[in-house]
């Protein structure tokens, strides 16, 4: 008998430069091809204070989070991917391949959804803040990046782009229900 630990898996593993360049084309031709079946706009909401307001997004966030990982759970062929314009800054991480054509590096993960089982944690003044330390974030938070998640079986397709932080698009889904937020809201 074995009496070694199990250690789970991380859900986040790095992938290679021929599989995110491969991953990188099929993303653009789904966007090129396709209109997003829903889009999350992100309403301006008001709080008595900056604090209340930060924690009412941090909270609603983790429940949009949530619901975006149970549509995702149906596959773990998941590719993560954050694109950074790097006309002006460039990223130097050992994971990111660059494509000098469209000016951009590519920082490229293989994501399975189906591990990610923590509970609610509430760390509303941690800052910054991301659901389970996405490597990630569904939510880009630099206006020179866009955020993929891209599953190529099914050609499903999540889209957030920095400089439009009011929208998240989602290709190749059936309509989302989000009643009960008052940040977020289907279009």
């Amino acid at each position: 008998m074995n009496n070694l630990p199990i250690i789970r898996s991380s859900g986040w593993e790095a992938t290679d430069a021929a599989a995110a360049r491969i991953s990188y084309e099929q993303i653009k031709a789904v966007i090129s091809k396709r209109k997003p079946e829903v889009i999350i706009q992100i309403n301006d909401v008001k709080a008595p204070t900056q604090a209340e307001l930060r924690g009412l997004y941090v909270r609603e966030l983790f429940t949009l989070y949530s619901m975006i990982l149970e549509l995702m759970r149906s596959g773990n062929q998941w590719i993560a991917m954050n694109v950074h314009q790097n006309y002006h800054t460039r990223n130097v991480d050992s994971g990111v391949i660059t494509i000098e054509e469209d000016e951009v590096d590519i920082l490229t993960y293989h994501l399975n959804p189906q591990i990610f089982i923590f509970p609610w944690v509430d760390n509303t003044l941690n800052n910054p803040w991301t659901p389970w330390d996405w490597k990630i974030p569904i939510i880009s938070d630099d206006q020179d990046d866009t955020n993929y998640f891209y599953e190529p079986d099914t050609q499903r397709l999540i889209v957030h782009e920095g400089s439009n932080p009011l929208s998240i698009c989602f290709y190749g889904f059936e309509p989302l229900l989000i009643a009960g937020l008052n940040f977020f809201e289907t279009i």
